[in-house]
């Protein structure tokens, strides 16, 4: 009984786990958005993320397999966003070995975790919203730019604000901070990222919000700043997570808890474990 104890994951180390597993609905994204970008899109990723998350607020990885419940997020998302996917067609990527039942249940698994809530408010609707803003007020700031120009640098903030809000979504920030103000950070976070690059955006930032808070109520515009760069120094810290979780020792921390979660994992029927999932799971 003590070994078992001994053997069993920290809550720490089942955090770690989950975001892992977080990432790897980015990778799926990635992958599939390449053949059906309309299905496969920036937004339904956001969703499936905060799902899971969402799911493992008040489950564990000890008792859901998360390889499982990615895959139902995936599928449950694509619903939410009216960007379906056909279940045989999702687990074709991750060999023949998963059924389609299999993913079916965990979706039910998901959708009881989750209370039958599947409205999600997470920061990637805003932060385009408002970098769209942004870009507009820009332009009207700065006329004489050359469209070329002008086309790169939306790009390119395009680029980093949604690289800021997928590293937001995997992170706490988004159970302690609106939707809203993570997505203002992000495009703060954005801004600076390229303010070295484009001097013309040095500045620029505390010139939109002025200009924004005058289009609306000004009672809260002082803790509004504060709570902006908070969410600011969020995506910072979220970079450096990441970062660090795709360094060599954190890939390594993982495997060994890869499988530790194996041998101390009450889902062990729910998933096969074939003698080719286990190469493909310790080479992961």
């Amino acid at each position: 009984m003590e070994g078992e104890r001994a053997a069993s994951l920290s809550w720490a180390e089942e955090r770690l786990l989950e975001r892992h597993f977080a990432r790897k609905i980015v990778e799926v994204y990635s992958q599939c958005a390449e053949q059906d970008p309309t299905i496969y899109t920036a937004t339904a990723q956001a969703t499936a993320i905060a799902l899971f998350r969402r799911f493992f607020l008040s489950n564990t990885v000890v008792d859901f397999s998360p390889s499982l419940m990615l895959l139902a997020a995936i599928l449950l998302a694509g619903k939410v966003e009216e960007r379906r996917k056909e279940p045989a067609r999702l687990l074709k990527l991750f060999g023949e070995e998963l059924t389609v039942p299999q993913l079916v249940l965990y979706e039910a698994f998901l959708m009881e975790g989750c209370n039958f809530q599947f409205r999600v408010f997470h920061p990637y609707r805003p932060a385009m919203a408002f970098l769209g803003d942004f870009v507009i007020f820009l332009r009207r700031k700065h006329p004489g730019q050359p469209p070329d120009a002008a086309r790169r640098l939306d790009r390119a903030l395009r680029e980093s604000c949604r690289r800021s809000v997928t590293n937001l979504l995997l992170s706490d920030a988004v159970f302690l901070r609106t939707p809203a103000v993570l997505a203002l950070g992000a495009l703060k976070y954005a801004i600076d990222c390229h303010s070295a690059e484009h001097p013309m955006l040095q500045g620029s930032f505390a010139d939109y919000l002025e200009a924004t808070k005058a289009r609306v109520a000004r009672d809260k515009s002082a803790s509004l700043e504060q709570e902006i760069e908070d969410a600011r120094k969020a995506c910072e810290d979220a970079v450096a997570e990441e970062a660090e979780a795709a360094g060599e020792e954190g890939v390594l921390r993982i495997k060994g808890l890869r499988k530790k979660l194996r041998r101390t994992c009450r889902w062990k029927g729910d998933v096969p474990t074939s003698k080719k999932r286990k190469r493909k799971e310790e080479n992961e």
